[in-house]
């Protein structure tokens, strides 16, 4: 199995793609498998670890190439405060969960 993180923006290590790409056989080449973009849930507050990884590596076993897809969320109920780049709605004033 072949991993790559991909960095998304660069002022923010928050929000990335894990790849994961199936090994490489002969009879079945990387370019010719399926491929499964993960996007993890848990509403505002965070990411699900349960709904990453193991979806992606059960995905793999499938012999899909996948990749997880990390994305900003709504930090105000969590630990760390609100930034620069957690804007909000002007209509709602909820925090935009997606940059």
């Amino acid at each position: 199995m072949k991993t790559e993180r991909i960095y998304l923006h660069n002022f923010t290590d928050k929000d990335y793609l894990d790849v994961f790409l199936c090994d490489d056989s002969p009879s079945y080449s990387h370019h010719s498998r399926p491929f499964m973009l993960v996007c993890p849930g848990g509403g505002y507050g965070g990411l699900s670890p349960r709904e990453a990884e193991p979806i992606a590596r059960r995905y793999m076993g499938y012999g899909f190439n996948t990749a997880i897809l990390y994305y900003t969320v709504n930090n105000r109920f969590g630990k760390a405060p609100l930034t620069d780049y957690s804007p909000t709605d002007e209509e709602s004033g909820l925090p935009l969960p997606l940059i």
